[in-house]
């Protein structure tokens, strides 16, 4: 398999659904994917904190460079 480049995620601020497609791709719906993405981050307590010390909330649609850096 080939191995995919990701650092475009960290240049500018990119949708949830962009982000998570590339984190979850096996999903067949985007809307699954940002689930997916979403209850991840909510489970681990952790990550989510580091993401809401950079602004993230439950209600983000879009992610700066900071967010999917911790992500």
């Amino acid at each position: 398999m080939k191995e995919q480049n990701f650092d475009w995620l960290l240049m500018n601020c990119h949708h949830i659904t962009e982000v998570a497609v590339a984190y979850y791709p096996n999903y067949e719906c985007n809307s699954s994917s940002v689930r997916a993405m979403r209850r991840t981050i909510t489970e681990h307590a952790a990550l989510f904190e580091a993401l809401t010390a950079e602004g993230y909330t439950r209600r983000t649609v879009h992610l700066t460079p900071k967010q999917i850096g911790v992500i």
